[in-house]
Order: C-alpha cells, then structure tokens, then sequence
C-alpha cells in the first residue's frame, strides 16, 4: 500500500523543521539553503548528507532526542538531561550566531 500524499508531505514538512531546528543549512552546498537559513531543496536526499556534516555534539543532541523519545522520557526532561553536557554545548556553539536561539540557564 503506497503513502497518501499528506502523509509524504506532514513528513517532508517534519525534516525540514528538524533541518532548521539542527541548523543543517549551515552544512549544504545550496546557497539558496544558506541564504534562506531552511532547506530549500530536497529536504529527503540533503537531510542525510547536511547531518553527516555536521558536528558530533549536534548529532549527539539530536541522537538523545529520539533515544528519549523512545523510551517515553518527555522534551522537557530531556532538555533538563543535557543541560551543561558536550552535546548541548556543541548545539549552541553551533547555532551561535542564530538569534533565534535563545538558552534557557
């Protein structure tokens, strides 16, 4: 049974917010990406790649994420869990220059 094309489309919107929330344009070679700080292109073939690139902190923050959210641990503990740890650290160096990031001390 094939996708409808909501569910392709709620999933291709989902990778692109998680694309900004991770700041993977920072890591594509599109310039419209880098300018539009978002995915501009095909978010399912860049998401993999602009990942790889980017730092081991972030990937980590990221791989904490799904790990809580798989063993029921909700946002808000999770977040509390990072705190002062390499991976939060690296995501907020890695955002440094993004004001739209604000950390809660």
């Amino acid at each position: 049974m094939g996708k409808t094309p909501r569910t392709d489309t709620s999933r291709e919107e989902a990778l692109r917010g998680w694309n900004k929330i991770l700041g993977l344009w920072r890591a594509c070679d599109n310039a419209a990406c880098r300018r539009g700080r978002a995915c501009r292109g095909n978010v399912r073939a860049c998401s993999p790649r602009n990942f790889a690139l980017a730092p081991e902190g972030v990937q980590a923050w990221f791989a904490s994420l799904v790990v809580a959210k798989e063993d029921g641990v909700s946002f808000d503990e999770m977040m509390e869990g990072l705190r002062g740890t390499p991976a939060e650290e690296a995501f907020f160096d890695w955002h440094a220059d993004d004001d739209r990031i604000v950390r809660s001390d």
